[in-house]
């Protein structure tokens, strides 16, 4: 039997801080270097990298695959194409792609 989630105002609360490495591990590991690198490596109030994010990346990559290393969030099946296209492309190295339009 499944267990019940967790409450998200109790883990936000529990998990507070880890916004960066969070970020690092599940999300985008470039960020983190760019930061550090520059020296600005603080913990953020509002905009850039965000708590929920992390958290959320980290959840559904424990119920993943193996294969899966990292989440790429988007905003609207747009965004979410764009991604797969670009992850397609990595993997193949390979830089067209093949599609059926009005499909």
């Amino acid at each position: 039997m499944s267990q019940p989630p967790p409450d998200i105002g109790h883990l936000l609360t529990a998990r507070a801080g880890e916004e960066m490495a969070l970020n690092e591990a599940h999300l985008n590991p470039k960020l983190g270097r760019i930061v550090s690198t520059l020296g600005v490596y603080r913990q953020w109030v509002h905009g850039g990298v965000t708590l929920l994010s992390g958290v959320l990346a980290e959840q559904l990559l424990a119920r993943a695959p193996d294969s899966v290393a990292a989440m790429v969030p988007a905003n609207s099946g747009t965004e979410s194409v764009e991604a797969a296209i670009k992850i397609a492309r990595a993997a193949t190295g390979r830089p067209r792609i093949l599609y059926a339009e009005h499909a």
